[in-house]
């Protein structure tokens, strides 16, 4: 049953390092939200001894719900049953690598309640392997955050369109949620399920949107305990899944975090064109040096790459003058 009176149900799913994970994404949570107004589920994932242990000494409020598995079921069915237990109207996926700045949760909630026709909303951040990253040349968590809060003062208000969130923090309504259907298990323990409702969300005529004016710290694969080696096996596989089940749909889902970056300069310079902005020129260049910074190692690729970052700033020198 949807709570009216509960804002959004957040699900974080904590699996071990309690101390470098879950314990301070919940802290952040806890200066960030009103417990009459949000509800946490924490979901276990069947964690060590050592972290089941401070879960259990997390001190009980309203709104706070700690469910434990026994075992390491995976992210998507662990967020599936932090969905069944959820009463919101929307539910917000957060990962436990995670420092939520304050007013950020709140803001993805208004995202939504503004613009009801959006299927989902994410935040950029400092970690990810899409057009939500930003170039932080900060060192260390507090360096990051205060660099964020530029970009944040630059953005105003400001969306983009994309096909694929990641779902480290995504924002989205229990109606687009029932009429998409639940995380797919087959997955496993992670890595393109989160794609894979992406392309559920096209597929239903949802619209996915990155809010360039919130901002999450990510610490980036350390809720992910498994060695390198695993991982690209893992990922390998489930790339393998991702493609047999939407074939060449899936491989317009999979746009490497470079051309998805040309992608947005390309909306900064549209926008550009019809009122330039100090906000706009701000962000162009931000983004144009983050697409410096991802150049190819292949020759070929890499010279493909320039011809196109060439383009961009040929048009950007025009617009200026």
């Amino acid at each position: 049953m949807v709570n009216r009176k509960t804002k959004a149900s957040i699900i974080v799913v904590s699996y071990n390092d309690f101390d470098g994970t879950t314990g301070p994404c919940l802290s952040s949570l806890q200066q960030d939200v009103n417990f009459c107004e949000f509800e946490i589920i924490i979901v276990d994932n069947g964690s060590d001894e050592e972290t089941l242990q401070c879960i259990n000494r997390i001190k009980p409020v309203r709104n706070l719900k700690i469910l434990k598995n026994n075992s390491n079921l995976g992210f998507a069915q662990a967020n599936n049953i932090g969905v069944r237990y959820s009463s919101a109207p929307v539910l917000i996926f957060l990962n436990s690598d995670t420092i939520v700045p304050t007013g950020a949760i709140g803001a993805l909630c208004s995202k939504l309640e503004k613009n009801p026709k959006w299927g989902a909303v994410g935040p950029i951040t400092n970690s990810v392997g899409n057009e939500q990253l930003l170039s932080c040349a900060g060192k260390n968590t507090e360096e990051i955050l205060k660099e964020s809060l530029l970009w944040i003062k630059n953005s105003k208000q400001s969306h983009f369109q994309t096909t694929q969130l990641s779902f480290f923090c995504v924002a989205l309504s229990k109606v687009t949620w029932d009429s998409v259907g639940c995380l797919d298990e087959t997955f496993g323990l992670g890595y393109y399920e989160d794609v894979d409702y992406c392309i559920r969300m096209s597929m239903a005529g949802k619209t996915m949107h990155v809010a360039e004016d919130i901002f999450i710290y990510h610490k980036g694969s350390k809720s992910f305990s498994r060695t390198p080696k695993k991982i690209k096996q893992l990922m390998k596989r489930n790339r393998k899944i991702l493609l047999k089940k939407f074939g060449s749909f899936a491989k317009k889902h999979l746009i490497h975090l470079r051309d998805a970056n040309l992608n947005v300069l390309s909306h900064y310079l549209e926008i550009f064109s019809c009122k330039k902005s100090t906000e706009i020129r701000f962000r162009f260049e931000k983004r144009f040096k983050l697409a410096k910074e991802q150049m190819p190692k292949g020759l070929i690729k890499k010279i493909r790459y320039q011809r196109k970052l060439s383009l961009i700033k040929k048009k950007w020198i025009k617009l200026n003058h």
